[in-house]
């Protein structure tokens, strides 16, 4: 059995990007609500005006890394079932040139 390690990789990358920077500020949220004794919305809308901006400021990034790292997989994953072509042109030694 063939491991392809390019794309478990980037799915591993995706994974642990969306666990440790995208879904730590719903958890952020939740934690502070349950300590203030109220729900995870009101926490948002509790929050002064500067940390709200901070988180956000914080999240916009995360986001635009997430879109990219999602888009490499998918090409990646996409490109998994085409023929690879040699430095010749040739796609799986069959000694035909692809044009």
């Amino acid at each position: 059995m063939q491991v392809d390690i390019e794309s478990s990789v980037d799915e591993n990358t995706s994974i642990m990007h969306t666990l440790s920077r995208i879904l730590i500020f719903p958890w952020f949220f939740s934690v502070y609500g349950r300590i203030r004794g109220i729900s995870t919305f009101q926490a948002v809308l509790a929050q002064p005006w500067y940390c709200a901006f901070f988180m956000l400021l914080v999240f916009l990034p995360q986001l635009y890394w997430f879109r990219l790292m999602v888009i490499g997989a998918a090409k990646v994953l996409q490109d998994r079932g085409k023929p690879q072509e040699n430095a010749n042109g040739v796609a799986n030694g069959d000694g035909k040139k692809q044009l």
